[in-house]
């Protein structure tokens, strides 16, 4: 890390090129900023010239620095202070037109705002990121800007009525007031060399939005590009990549930091959560693909991720309910084996069914561990592995590995269902239970089992006061709170219903007649059951 304390002149008179990287905000700083430069500017002014006055900071990384071509720094921090300055001096050649100084005005301009002999967007020493570089690039370029509520240009007039505010009455001021911005105001410049460049601007944003990896991907990607390409890249490639992690009224959000985290692992190479963007940079590197072929791989794989998030809403139906179901299991890390099967059933590589049966499988290892009270604290690392080893004979791969890791076979599942307490601990897996064991019964008149079907408590999740709670008290015997507590929110205690309001904590005599009125097979057992209590729960859970 080089540090030096330099005057605004020596960093923009040399032929550099400063770029505001994407992961940066865009210019944000407000009238009060600009009004405390212009008054230390004017307290200079006043003052002897040999003062000095320091802005802070300047943390550059160098990008390119070949024969022939412009050097090339990321701004890593300072970008709000150096685009300041930018539009400063720009207003000040603004002024130095109109009042008639050609010469002076040419003078800021190609040796402060632009490199001469340079074409393109390398024509410029400051180079603000897309939204920004349109803006600036047109107010140095003396063009008809859009948009005259945005901070730039609001930056830059206010800056053009305080210079011709001052200069009114002394016709020498455009002169010292460029003498004084360029020779004394002063950064420190701070050239990284083997450091992070990303780590130092973490250390530096602690008022700033947490930096995240998906930030530094879509920098990285940029970077990649011509500065003269790049808003064609945004426009017909990056954009609309981008836009399909915009929130939506539809459907479900990705997270691109996630995203990207299980794009690198479906491949079987575990990625942790902070080396995300380093991961991806060796994975850019190894696949020797342009930035546009890997922006459309991962916009290929980013609607599969979509499929996961939204339960496959617009596939098959088969599909669809596979996808619910795993939605249900609550399993992210499984999402580099589920990118995997679907790029594969994309592909024709498997079927279908073969899709159907690997997803059902997988839910079935979830579901069954989880109730079995299996830990899951290695499914990450696990997950990333089967993802790795599905390249033939995929369904019996995957079974293979499951049985590997433990996949609890029926006995020990159903000796653990009886008791487990799955509403409460484990909902979405109990809704997921209830529906199939309804389904399992195959009869023709198959209910809408999402449209207002809810999860019942047959014995209440409250006791009622008054003669129902008599009831019930009566019916679970002298051990009522013990029984209640332990087998309320197990399997045998539990059913679907259209009803669940009506029901609420009625007394089991008045549920049983709406329960027996219910097209849903589940409840079919409740018209031979007059007694509700710790034995029928667990009869009805070994049942089931």
């Amino acid at each position: 890390m080089k540090a030096n304390a330099q005057p605004l002149q020596e960093i923009l008179y040399s032929n550099s090129q400063f770029l505001i990287p994407f992961f940066q905000r865009s210019y944000s700083w407000e009238r009060e900023n600009w009004e405390r430069l212009g008054n230390d500017i004017q307290a200079l002014l006043s003052e002897d010239q040999g003062r000095k006055h320091f802005l802070g900071p300047l943390v550059c990384a160098l990008v390119s620095a070949a024969p022939g071509k412009t050097p090339q720094y990321q701004l890593i921090d300072g970008q709000q202070r150096l685009t300041t300055l930018s539009l400063l001096l720009t207003a000040l050649r603004d002024e130095a037109k109109r009042a008639g100084e050609e010469e002076f005005a040419a003078e800021i301009e190609e040796q402060y705002l632009v490199n001469r002999f340079k074409k393109g967007l390398e024509r410029y020493k400051l180079v603000p990121r897309p939204g920004d570089r349109e803006l600036f690039s047109a107010l140095i370029d003396l063009k008809k800007v859009e948009g005259q509520d945005a901070k730039l240009i609001v930056a830059h007039d206010f800056f053009r009525k305080f210079i011709r505010t001052h200069a009114h009455q002394d016709s020498s001021y455009l002169r010292r007031l460029f003498d004084t911005v360029v020779g004394r105001l002063y950064l420190v410049a701070i050239t990284l060399d083997e450091e992070d460049p990303y780590e130092i601007f973490e250390s530096l944003n602690s008022t700033g939005l947490p930096l995240q990896e998906s930030d530094l991907i879509r920098n990285f990607l940029f970077m990649q590009i011509p500065l003269a390409d790049q808003e064609d890249f945004q426009q017909e490639s990056w954009a609309p990549f981008e836009d399909e992690f915009e929130p939506s009224a539809v459907e479900v959000a990705i997270a691109p930091t996630a995203f990207y985290r299980d794009f690198l692992m479906r491949r079987g190479q575990y990625s942790k959560a902070r080396e995300t963007f380093s991961d991806f940079k060796k994975y850019f590197e190894k696949s020797k693909s342009s930035p546009s072929e890997s922006v459309a791989e991962l916009h290929r794989f980013v609607e599969f991720a979509k499929n996961i998030a939204n339960q496959g809403k617009g596939l098959p139906a088969k599909v669809t309910a596979v996808l619910r179901q795993f939605a249900w299991m609550e399993a992210n890390t499984a999402n580099p084996v589920m990118l995997n099967l679907l790029d594969q059933r994309a592909s024709g590589s498997i079927s279908d069914e073969e899709f159907v049966g690997c997803v059902s499988d997988l839910n079935s290892f979830i579901l069954r561990r989880s109730i079995c009270g299996e830990s899951t604290r290695a499914y990450g690392k696990w997950f990333c592995e089967l993802a790795g080893d599905l390249t033939e004979d995929v369904r019996e791969k995957l079974q293979g590995y499951l049985l590997h890791r433990g996949w609890p076979d029926d006995e020990t599942f159903e000796r653990s269902l009886a008791s487990f307490p799955i509403y409460r601990r484990e909902f979405k897996k109990c809704r997921i239970v209830l529906e199939a064991l309804e389904r399992a019964d195959g009869h023709k008149e198959l209910v809408d089992l999402t449209d207002g079907i809810q999860i019942e408590h047959v014995m209440p999740q409250k006791l009622p006061g008054g003669a129902a709670g008599k009831r019930w008290k009566e019916m679970l015997g002298d051990r009522y709170k013990k029984v209640h507590e332990r087998w309320l929110h197990t399997i045998g205690n539990l059913t679907l219903t259209g009803y669940n309001q009506t029901l609420s904590n009625r007394a089991f005599g008045e549920k049983k007649k709406e329960l027996c009125d219910s097209k849903l097979t589940l409840n079919k057992i409740f018209e031979h059951i007059d007694q509700w209590g710790e034995e029928q729960i667990t009869s009805r859970a070994a049942d089931l």
